[in-house]
């Protein structure tokens, strides 16, 4: 569900208020989360933060995405 893409989608926001959600089962980047965005996974800014003291290479945005993914999908049960 979550990919490298929405992450990278995130990270380039220009929008300090970017957040990657999750609406009807399909993620996305929207600008702002307000209270009908969806499920909010995480914002540009924490995710900036987890980025701190690494280097932005493919492998480390694949483990974030990973990381998120399977942080929703333990939502379901």
């Amino acid at each position: 569900m979550i990919t490298v893409e929405h992450v990278e989608r995130l990270l380039d926001s220009a929008d300090p208020d970017a957040a990657l959600v999750v609406v009807g089962g399909a993620a996305k980047v929207v600008s702002g989360a307000g209270d009908d965005a969806g499920y909010v996974v995480t914002d540009r800014a924490d995710l900036v933060e987890s980025l701190a003291g690494r280097e932005r290479t493919p492998e480390v945005l694949e483990v974030l995405a990973r990381e998120l993914d399977t942080a929703v999908g333990e939502l379901g049960g």
